[in-house]
């Protein structure tokens, strides 16, 4: 069973999170902190495979533990963040330095599986997000083709070969999103499965925290 920190700034809704965690029997809660301070104590001592953490603290950022944690290790824990809005302008900031997905707080029913989607490489990225997303990678926000042969043509083995831009593929897709398509279209479109759709997604976000420590490779130098 995949074991779970949760790091809220007010106890009450963090013990609300773990109550839905631990009545869908498919986590293992290791405790509750209330700030960035308690959770870097924390962290070592419990070794979660996932933390899940307020976009905003009382004592600061989650964007500081985020880099804290990926300068350790590239991929553990996983990191979701829990966003009042997805229009947030630190949420992008905080996914591009090596969170793994976030859930808005609108959405905490699911609270369980998302993050079991989050331990499976899938993600979710709304149109706000999306936008940002294009930005960064320098891609015009066109209209994509509404056909799908040339998405079904695609190597998706190549997708991480060249983490400095998007390929045609997740393209395609992040433009989709930006224009506000639905995840479940955006599957239809692309003749793919909706869990398609957010490793895709994931993908994306790998690129966007990519880093090579030895070299001088940088994403943001794009």
């Amino acid at each position: 069973m995949p074991s779970v920190l949760l790091a809220r700034r007010d106890a009450l809704l963090a013990n609300h999170v773990r109550g839905r965690l631990e009545s869908s029997r498919a986590w293992r809660v290791l405790g509750v902190v209330t700030t960035l301070y308690r959770a870097r104590k924390a962290l070592p001592g419990h070794d979660p495979d996932a933390v899940v953490i307020d976009l905003r603290m009382e004592d600061g950022a989650a964007l500081s533990l985020v880099h804290q944690l990926r300068e350790r290790h590239a991929d553990r824990p996983k990191v979701m963040l829990l966003a009042a809005s997805a229009c947030d302008p630190l949420l992008f900031s905080t996914l591009a330095a090596g969170a793994d997905g976030y859930l808005l707080e609108s959405d905490l029913t699911g609270v369980s599986a998302a993050l079991l989607r989050m331990m499976a490489g899938e993600a979710t990225m709304a149109s706000a997000l999306a936008r940002q997303a294009l930005h960064f990678f320098g891609e015009m926000p066109g209209t994509p083709s509404e056909g799908v042969a040339e998405d079904r043509a695609l190597d998706w083995h190549t997708d991480g070969a060249n983490p400095m831009r998007l390929s045609p593929g997740e393209r395609r897709l992040v433009q989709m999103l930006a224009q506000g398509t639905r995840a479940t279209e955006v599957a239809a479109r692309m003749a793919l499965s909706a869990e398609a759709v957010g490793r895709r997604i994931g993908m994306v976000y790998r690129k966007l925290s990519w880093d090579v420590k030895s070299g001088s490779l940088s994403l943001r130098a794009a």
